[in-house]
């Protein structure tokens, strides 16, 4: 289990069950059940270091930090990652204010990151200490809040942005597998949300929260939250 809590330093809390038949136990309790293991990271203050957390193919596992840097370009750590070292910065030299690692996600090879605030994704492609990227474009009729989530799986990523259109919409890009590109395939508007108020589809609830993302791909099912 990986939490994140952006508050303060922030911090990452990952929990490792070792016990027979994976038991948590049952009640609640403030002490570890027998068989779990606790470890902790911190970031550092104004960061917002554990914003957001993603598992990373077998023991790796990732950390975003939205608020990296004096102008808030945003990063995204890597642990436990086959061929990194811990700790390495994916996407320390974004543009000012991107707040890159707002979403992040990763299935296989793939990492995905989006920001909140200048239309940011990045996607890399880590292959022991090779990492490729390829930055995302904006498509056309998207808006600044293009990457507040974002949610991988196989040759498949998703992308929210729930201020374009009447209510939100989410891209969905495919991967071309003889030039290892990520295309847009498709875009999911919504054009009224009767009785829903405000809600935007593909949207975040609020900064202040842990919650990760509101948005998931899996197989051919994709699930969009609209707070």
């Amino acid at each position: 289990i990986l939490v994140g809590a952006a508050g303060g330093n922030g911090a990452v809390f990952l929990y490792t069950n070792s016990a027979a038949n994976n038991a948590w136990g049952t009640g609640d309790t403030s002490n570890l059940p027998a068989g779990v293991t606790e470890s902790v990271k911190v970031g550092s203050t104004g960061d917002a270091y554990g914003r957001s957390v993603a598992f990373a193919g077998g023991s790796g596992y990732l950390v975003a930090a939205p608020g990296y840097g004096n102008d808030d370009r945003g990063a995204v750590y890597t642990y436990g990652v086959s061929g990194l070292t811990d700790g390495t910065i994916l996407a320390a030299n974004g543009g000012q204010q991107d707040q890159l690692g707002y979403a992040v996600d990763a299935s296989g090879e793939w990492v995905v990151a989006g920001g909140n605030g200048n239309a940011e994704v990045q996607i890399w492609r880590v292959v022991g200490d090779t990492r490729i990227e390829q930055k995302i474009t904006p498509p056309p009729g998207s808006s600044s809040t293009f990457g507040a989530a974002v949610s991988i799986e196989g040759n498949t990523f998703v992308v929210g942005d729930p201020n374009a259109g009447i209510a939100g919409r989410v891209y969905v890009y495919q991967l071309n597998t003889t030039t290892n590109q990520w295309g847009l395939v498709k875009a999911l508007d919504v054009a009224s949300i009767s009785g829903w108020g405000t809600a935007r589809i593909g949207a975040w609830t609020d900064a202040n929260l842990s919650g990760n993302q509101w948005l998931a791909v899996s197989g051919n099912r994709i699930a969009v939250g609209a707070p």
